[in-house]
């Protein structure tokens, strides 16, 4: 037998759980993000690439600055520099701009999702019966426009919608 939810509910088989305004289950917070922390979890994501970016960016100054070169020779001469100065700090540079190739992609999925009036789950399933027109097409029903929807998305709009009910 099966049970209703929510509009826009879903069930989380990680978690066992029915969340309201299901978006994802996420491994960084090891939790559902739903109708009570979207905003948190967006604003995590975006807070964890913005840091990652400003490491890798200060690093690699110092790193330029640090060198003696020309100019011209300076992308290639600050990396025998840091091998030979500041290893740990090379090494931790050259990880974390490996993970920000993801992580600033998927901050602008994210960003995007949240701007479009829908969640990432629905964004990926389409198929759901509330985001079909009669006539079969997609339909976004919950789309204000960029604006209104990230305001709504944050909380700055009120939200007439009960997702609990």
């Amino acid at each position: 037998r099966r049970v209703h939810g929510p509009p826009r509910s879903q069930h989380c088989l990680k978690c066992d759980r029915c969340v309201a305004k299901y978006s994802h289950h996420c491994p960084w917070v090891r939790g559902c993000v739903g109708h009570e922390n979207q905003a948190a979890a967006l604003i995590l994501q975006l807070a964890a690439t913005g840091l990652g970016l400003f490491f890798v960016v200060h690093s690699l100054g110092y790193f330029a600055a640090q060198s003696n070169c020309p100019s011209i020779f300076r992308p290639m001469a600050f990396i025998g520099f840091g091998f030979a100065q500041h290893s740990t700090l090379l090494l931790t540079t050259l990880w974390v701009a490996t993970h920000l190739v993801w992580m600033v992609q998927v901050s602008y999925a994210q960003a995007r999702v949240a701007a479009s009036g829908l969640t990432v789950h629905e964004s990926i399933d389409r198929r759901r019966p509330y985001l079909r027109a009669p006539d079969g097409t997609f339909r976004n029903p919950w789309d204000h426009g960029a604006l209104v929807n990230l305001q709504r998305f944050f909380g700055l709009i009120p939200d007439d919608t009960d997702w609990t009910a």
